[in-house]
């Protein structure tokens, strides 16, 4: 059987005027929002400057449109990370939710650092 049996995975993403659009696998019949209000939730992004903010975000077709209202030209995008997964309400069609990403490979602040 072709079906779908997971939720949207982070493929790609382009950052362009300002605006971060991330490309999914695992999109089948389409994205939605499960939220009582309409909009996205659990995203955020991040500038040269590697401080993440809360983002908006909206559902294009099969793509994520992700900004910051103060339009600060965005270098990262990270979803369902760290503190924001309880917030996260971006589902396939199917009923899946989407899996947790971070378009960037910066070094964690726990990286490297030897606990006693």
């Amino acid at each position: 059987m072709n079906i779908v049996s997971a939720g949207p995975m982070y493929a790609s993403v382009n950052f362009e005027k300002g605006k971060a659009t991330i490309s999914f696998k695992n999109v089948g019949g389409g994205l939605m929002i499960k939220d009582k209000f309409g909009y996205l939730k659990g995203f955020e992004i991040a500038g040269e400057d590697k401080v993440f903010y809360y983002a908006k975000a909206e559902i294009q077709g099969d793509k994520v449109l992700v900004y910051h209202p103060k339009g600060a030209k965005p270098a990262s995008v990270r979803y369902a990370w760290a503190d924001a997964p309880e917030d996260a309400n971006l589902f396939n069609q199917e009923g899946f939710p989407a899996c947790p990403f971070r378009t960037d490979q910066w070094k964690g602040v726990t990286e490297g650092v030897k606990f006693k």
